[in-house]
């Protein structure tokens, strides 16, 4: 499993990141959630955790650091259209966030 540090300085902290995991789990977060519901997330440039169940220990070090966090709205569309994620609070660069939510959706995302 790669390492990663996250922050600098007194709040440098490196932390264990399975790829795999987080995208699965950011799937099934954005899967579960209703037409019309929100879901939050914390992002730090490529890294993005959306929902619940992700591991503390990197939830912690990404918030200790100044992560952009928000909400993310789910329109799941139909069978002739893919839907939209409508994310709020995005101060992270998007298209690294547009790449994270690429590894398991075709949604339209969009920014408010």
């Amino acid at each position: 499993m790669p390492r990663i540090t996250i922050g600098s300085g007194v709040n440098k902290t490196a932390v264990d990141v399975d790829m795999n995991a987080i995208t699965n789990r950011n799937k099934s977060n954005v899967k579960a959630t209703r037409d019309g519901g929100t879901v939050q997330y914390v992002a730090i440039r490529s890294l993005v955790l959306i929902g619940g169940g992700h591991d503390a220990n990197l939830v912690t070090a990404m918030r200790a650091n100044g992560c952009s966090a928000g909400n993310i709205t789910v329109d799941k569309g139909s069978m002739l259209d893919k839907g939209e994620l409508k994310v709020t609070g995005c101060s992270a660069n998007r298209s690294e966030f547009d790449s994270a939510i690429k590894l398991f959706s075709k949604k339209k995302v969009l920014y408010t």
